[in-house]
């Protein structure tokens, strides 16, 4: 497939889009990653993020095959591994809608729902025995519907965010060989964990908690701006500061982060029934601040690890807004996913889906 696929990740603050390209010449894929801030400003309901997607969606995105919106959002998006391994083959579907049912909440009619493979990207070979749930609440698509309609026009799939993680990781490692593997994106006010069993999804969840604890508490204690205090925190000087002054003076706030992290892994091992990690990844804007990842090492036995989600690809980054620094690589991981996901379920599939939403949208290979 020579046509290039997009992926799209709206986060709290900035928008991120990682698109995946074929150079038939070069005979390689090629990925760009931009990125730019969702302006602050005081007009109300959604054309400040309007405004955001038409600076950085670029015109080829009209003749793209494939492009993957990533969504995520507490009980808006729910996000489940189903096993079928002791059920027949014919009674696949309706075992899986059966299990499904226990996910959902009483107002079960306001989901979009459909099920996709637990192995995003990389074997495209399934045997059907386990299967990823999705249900996306009906409002938070007519959101994303109505916001892409005003600034792109075109056709854009939606998927849940821990299918792009996963992807994300399959394709920076191509490894299978580690039992269970646990991915923290970690941004500026939501962290998401997704655990991997042997390359698979297993299991995803969130926690309103982000960096900007740290950043907004080295802000309030500095008086400077946002800028200055990432890149102190980054463990670069500003504003005539060091960082290692900087974080200092932020260290029972590292902590207290840290500690909500520890909450959510607990949380995560409970649910998922599982206790140890063979390895540990951090990504998204807390994987380019030593300082948080550092704090986090003795969490895990084996340390934690940050994902690279342009390993092995030819690639370039830069951002669209003019008082951010240089973006680092870790914030697009979520965004590169979703361009994954597009390009491997648009030349498996053909862009069908089988579970229409509002309009012409629809769940990606679903």
């Amino acid at each position: 497939m020579h046509r290039s696929t997009f992926g799209i990740d709206i986060g709290h603050h900035l928008v991120k889009l990682v698109e995946l390209r074929y150079d038939p010449r070069r005979g390689r894929t090629l990925s760009t990653g931009t990125c730019v801030e969702i302006p602050r400003d005081n007009v109300a309901g959604r054309q400040p993020l309007v405004r955001t997607l038409k600076r950085i969606f670029p015109r080829r995105m009209r003749r793209t095959a494939q492009s993957a919106l990533g969504v995520y959002g507490g009980p808006n998006v729910i996000l489940k591994r189903i096993d079928l391994r002791s059920v027949s083959e014919g009674d696949f579907i309706s075992a899986a809608e059966a299990e499904s049912e226990q996910y959902l909440p009483l107002d079960e009619q306001d989901y979009i729902r459909g099920f996709t493979t637990t192995n995003p990207v990389v074997n495209a070979k399934s045997n059907g025995s386990e299967l990823a749930f999705v249900g996306i609440r009906r409002s938070m698509c007519e959101f994303y519907d109505e916001v892409l309609m005003s600034s792109h026009k075109n056709p854009v799939e939606l998927e849940a965010a821990g299918l792009a993680l996963a992807a994300t990781y399959q394709r920076a490692s191509q490894r299978f060989d580690d039992r269970l593997i646990a991915i923290l994106d970690i941004g500026e006010s939501l962290t998401k964990i997704t655990l991997l069993r042997n390359g698979h999804f297993y299991f995803y969840d969130e926690m309103e908690v982000g960096c900007r604890l740290v950043v907004s508490a080295l802000r309030n204690k500095l008086s400077i701006a946002l800028w200055p205090a990432v890149s102190l925190l980054a463990g670069s000087e500003a504003v005539g500061l060091t960082s290692d002054y900087a974080v200092n003076s932020v260290q029972s706030e590292i902590e207290a982060f840290v500690g909500q992290i520890r909450d959510l892994v607990w949380r995560a091992r409970l649910h998922s029934q599982t206790w140890h990690f063979d390895r540990v990844f951090v990504c998204g804007g807390a994987a380019a601040l030593p300082c948080i990842v550092d704090a986090m090492t003795p969490l895990f036995r084996f340390g934690v690890t940050v994902l690279d989600p342009f390993r092995g690809l030819a690639h370039q980054f830069r951002s669209l807004s003019k008082n951010m620094p240089a973006p680092p690589s870790s914030i697009f991981a979520v965004a590169m996913g979703l361009a994954l996901r597009a390009r491997f379920l648009s030349a498996k599939y053909g862009g069908e889906s089988a579970s229409p939403l509002p309009g012409h949208r629809r769940l990606l290979g679903h």
